[in-house]
């Protein structure tokens, strides 16, 4: 694999540990909730031997409270803040950086945003 699908790997694995519906980049339109959308973003350091990378994790979910998804997030930020996870091919390194809350017209729709940074170097 490369660098960039080893990660998307780990990243994937783990999050799934907390939401059984986990998708990359664009969830499908049959997509049940609870539910999380993630991408990543590579920030430019210029001429250095790392990756530096932004994991932007949207977690939706549809109920009258905030309970479940509020355990979600508290999920994902216990898997990933300042965890040094090493594999076969890659050195990745994560810290929390945001969570929010994103109001949505629909009162029942429950959106959290949480952003994370990664120092990612290959072995």
């Amino acid at each position: 694999m490369s660098k960039t699908l080893d990660l998307r790997k780990l990243i994937q694995e783990r999050l799934l540990t907390v939401c059984a519906n986990v998708f990359y980049e664009t969830a499908p339109n049959d997509k049940v909730y609870p539910h999380i959308v993630w991408n990543l973003e590579r920030v430019d350091l210029g001429d250095i031997y790392r990756d530096d990378l932004m994991i932007d994790i949207d977690l939706w979910d549809r109920g009258t409270d905030a309970k479940r998804i509020e355990q979600i997030a508290d999920g994902i930020e216990a898997l990933f803040n300042s965890e040094n996870l090493p594999q076969d091919t890659i050195l990745p390194t994560f810290w929390r950086q945001t969570r929010k809350n994103v109001p949505d017209e629909d009162k029942k729709i429950k959106h959290r945003y949480i952003n994370l940074y990664c120092q990612n170097y290959e072995r």
